[in-house]
């Protein structure tokens, strides 16, 4: 989940296409990528893009066919402008939920477990259950 709010502006370094996928190499400030892992999302221009790897103030990224297909960034050539936004964290992200008023029942987080790439909050429900509210709140 983003925020909308665009923190860095970015240059796209190299473009390169390995069968259908492209990567997409993107040059940011080190105070933007000091922070960022592999796996973690960011959006380019507003499309959500999966960080493969990182080098001090270079990100890369792969674009499936489908995102090619959908987005500007069949578009981007060298030297093109993006603009950069990290996902929010979960701190961030359970106040922006709860200020949204997505959560319309109470709940207790009972445990919080990574597996690969997405975190997954397991929650325990009284009034509704809990597929029924991961559906509403996500």
């Amino acid at each position: 989940m983003f925020s909308g709010i665009v923190q860095s502006l970015g240059t796209i370094i190299s473009i390169s296409e390995a069968g259908e996928i492209v990567t997409l190499e993107v040059q940011a400030t080190e105070d933007f990528t000091k922070d960022l892992k592999v796996g973690d999302s960011v959006a380019v221009d507003g499309v959500c893009l999966t960080l493969i790897k990182s080098e001090s103030d270079r990100m890369f990224f792969d674009a499936v066919p489908e995102t090619l297909s959908k987005t500007l960034i069949k578009s981007y050539t060298k030297g093109t402008k993006v603009n950069l936004e990290p996902s929010l964290k979960l701190m961030i992200l359970l106040v922006v939920i709860l200020c949204l008023g997505i959560f319309t029942q109470q709940g207790m987080l009972i445990r919080w477990r990574s597996m690969a790439m997405q975190k997954i909050l397991l929650l325990m429900q009284e009034q509704i259950g809990v597929n029924s509210f991961l559906k509403k709140a996500i």
